[in-house]
């Protein structure tokens, strides 16, 4: 999942659309399907709170060099 955010023009006024979704296309598809006819001025892809924090847990863990420094391979 990633957490999407654009300014769109929707030919009255813009406006920032946000919302979690699964990809680009998918996030796409309900602008496409919301507003209709639209100009995206802006748009920025991060993953969501939850994939982040995996990441960053993946991330975190130590290797077993980290753990032991003379373990020599």
């Amino acid at each position: 999942m990633y957490s999407f955010s654009a300014l769109i023009y929707d030919g009255l006024r813009q406006q920032l659309v946000a919302g979690e979704f699964s990809s680009k296309d998918a996030f796409n598809r309900h602008l496409n399907d919301t507003f209709g006819v639209h100009v995206c001025l802006w748009q920025c892809q991060n993953p969501s709170t939850q994939v982040a924090s995996q990441i960053e847990r993946i991330t975190n863990v130590k290797s077993p060099n980290e753990i032991n420094p003379n373990n020599h391979v």
